[in-house]
């Protein structure tokens, strides 16, 4: 009995919370977002109850408060949406609010630093934490425009094909899906983020539909962000970058969008250029170049065997090129 009690007692606490956070004063929001944050300063252990409390659609509205007077109500929420990102249920239920991602969107682009990397901190513990379970399918749909309310299948059903989505998202436009989010994260300058942003891209790449997926809407963009980021001075990112093009490329004989990534002349420069800046540059971590060259090579390799026999002669070392333009005259 003592039990049950203690049991009705956390419920009806969890609720008051929610109800708290609801408020229109906006002394009591504050005071409630950081109770709410308190409690999940150790971890998700009660995330089941709060959310059966309904905290999730209201955490996700509040993060569309605006204004300095705001941030602790927007940085609490972010923190506790942070910690609770650790429970695969709670994900499941977050990954159905369609506004999420244009709210995140909106935060990633403030000038708030804080802000940006608990945005990208969400963004790849959603992605990391469903597909541990197999369930990252309905992170990488965008939501059709025009929808009348959530997407009740969202998380059990395939990803579209490629046909299925038409137009590439501009940067400048409002994020349609977690995926949108995700790719804008390859572009940041904050090295944490990066590093965050490719390991959970290059997760993804494991899969082909999911490549699909992230090939049908993005492969202009990634074609650029990828090659600029060959070009990073730390060779982690560098490494890291390789092993999503690798992932890719893999993938590239059963999609036309996915070729037009495996197939790209610019991708394939820069990774030349990349091996000899590579192997010509001196550094102390020699664990790490060795890592970034074999990643590399491997990354190259997969996109020469993507490559139509005709275009094999275009890439290579410059002494060569003369003398393969003459073999395959005189063939």
């Amino acid at each position: 009995m003592p039990r049950l009690k203690q049991a009705a007692q956390r419920v009806m606490a969890a609720c008051t919370l929610v109800s708290s956070l609801r408020s229109l004063d906006r002394r009591q929001m504050e005071l409630a977002s950081d109770h709410f944050r308190m409690k999940c300063e150790h971890g998700p252990r009660g995330a089941l109850i709060l959310q059966d409390a309904g905290c999730i659609p209201v955490l996700v509205e509040l993060l569309a408060l605006e204004g300095t007077k705001n941030t602790k109500i927007v940085a609490n929420c972010l923190y506790s949406m942070n910690m609770l990102c650790l429970e695969t249920d709670f994900v499941l239920g977050l990954s159905q609010e369609k506004d999420l991602p244009r709210r995140l969107d909106q935060l990633y682009r403030s000038e708030n630093v804080a802000f940006r990397r608990f945005v990208a901190s969400i963004t790849c513990r959603m992605f990391n934490q469903l597909s541990n379970v197999g369930m990252e399918h309905g992170l990488l749909k965008g939501s059709s425009k025009g929808e009348g309310g959530r997407n009740a299948d969202m998380l059990t059903s395939g990803v579209n094909s490629s046909s299925s989505i038409e137009q590439e998202q501009g940067p400048e436009e409002e994020a349609e899906s977690m995926l949108s989010v995700l790719v804008m994260l390859i572009d940041s300058d904050d090295t944490t983020i990066l590093k965050q942003a490719l390991f959970t891209l290059e997760t993804l790449t494991y899969h082909f539909d999911n490549v699909i997926a992230l090939c049908s809407r993005f492969s202009t963009s990634l074609v650029t962000s990828l090659t600029n980021l060959l070009k990073h001075q730390e060779v982690e990112i560098v490494r890291m970058t390789a092993g999503v093009v690798d992932g890719i490329v893999c993938n590239s004989r059963m999609d036309k969008s996915v070729l037009r990534i495996a197939r790209s002349g610019d991708l394939l420069g820069q990774l030349r250029s990349t091996l000899d800046t590579i192997i010509n540059t001196d550094t102390r971590d020699l664990i790490s170049k060795s890592l970034a060259k074999e990643q590399v090579h491997s990354a190259m390799f997969d996109m020469y065997c993507s490559l139509p026999r005709e275009r094999k002669r275009f890439h290579g070392p410059e002494s060569k090129r003369e003398d393969a333009l003459l073999k395959e005259a005189n063939r």
